[in-house]
């Protein structure tokens, strides 16, 4: 029997979390990159404030998940100052996945 740990590693494939992750910080670092008047940079940063959650499972915004999904050190308040330069914000996103990596393969995530 062939296990998905055999497959990945001979098809060299990424794990999906981290392809999920690496995309999900591109996104907010080309979000942040806009001008404020663009509807997905005021969306990005909204919080209601007049709003009551349903019970049950409570919503995750943007925020909440790159702040849990912190697998590089990233907070959502340092993110303004760290997509302003595209090719640092690139490099530090990599950096975070390869930070990742190197965890999952010692079987530490």
């Amino acid at each position: 029997m062939v296990s998905n740990e055999n497959v990945k590693e001979l098809t060299g494939q990424q794990l999906l979390g981290d392809i999920i992750h690496e995309r999900r910080l591109r996104r907010c670092g080309h979000v942040w990159r806009t001008t404020t008047d663009i509807p997905a940079r005021t969306a990005i940063s909204w919080l209601p404030t007049d709003h009551k959650r349903k019970t049950g499972r409570p919503h995750i915004d943007w925020m909440q998940t790159i702040n849990n999904n912190n697998r590089g050190g990233l907070k959502w308040d340092d993110l303004p100052e760290l997509t302003a330069n595209r090719v640092h914000w690139k490099q530090l996103t990599g950096d975070c996945l390869m930070r990742s990596r190197h965890r999952s393969i010692k079987g530490l995530r």
